[in-house]
């Protein structure tokens, strides 16, 4: 609503789909990070081939997080999904040999869930205040050429361009997050969870 220049929280995906849903033209100018979500258990399970048939697992109830999360099932080879879906969810799962059951938590609660289910996607933010550990998850979504949607970024409005001292300042902005040592930073600081995306090849 032009209270702010710059954000840097979304990914593309998050963004992508709030324009869509507010009918918004906000833009993506430059990369942040890339966070892969996990799975936590609290039930002793070692690897998601552990989880029993029937296992109840909370995931994200936003669009956003509910398709990423059922995609990481489906990397980890639990589920599989129909291809022609772009934002997916528990009825476009088409395989589920384990007979999983899929609750779906407010992003927020997902950690609290997690004694009453057998696991559960915790997005980043929260692990810690859950008093969960990231060394603890049972399952990493993988880093690949799919996991662009994921890169966060940072967005401004559609005109940046036009005002020529604003759009100077918005490349110094960029220029100064993409250092080496702000990489080294958002690794030390995200306890290896997050990784620098600017310059991230992904293959």
């Amino acid at each position: 609503n032009g209270n702010i220049d710059l954000n840097a929280f979304q990914d593309y995906a998050f963004l992508d789909n709030w324009n869509k849903e507010n009918h918004g033209n906000i833009k993506a100018i430059a990369r942040t990070t890339l966070n892969p979500i996990r799975l936590y258990t609290k039930k002793g399970y070692k690897s998601v081939k552990d989880l029993p048939k029937g296992a109840q697992i909370a995931i994200p109830n936003d669009a956003v997080n509910e398709s990423r999360s059922l995609v990481a099932l489906q990397s980890a080879g639990l589920i599989k999904l129909k291809k022609d879906v772009a934002e997916k969810t528990p009825t476009d799962i088409t395989k589920n040999s384990k007979k999983l059951k899929i609750k779906l938590v407010d992003s927020s609660q997902t950690a609290r869930s997690l004694g009453s289910v057998d696991a559960a996607f915790v997005n980043n933010d929260f692990v810690l205040a859950a008093g969960l550990k990231f060394k603890s998850a049972i399952y990493v979504e993988p880093v690949n050429k799919s996991s662009k949607q994921w890169i966060n970024v940072i967005a401004a409005k559609p005109n940046y361009k036009k005002n020529k001292a604003k759009y100077a300042a918005y490349k110094e902005i960029i220029k100064g997050y993409h250092q080496k040592k702000v990489k080294q930073l958002i690794k030390k600081y995200s306890d290896n969870t997050s990784m620098a995306a600017w310059n991230l090849k992904l293959k």
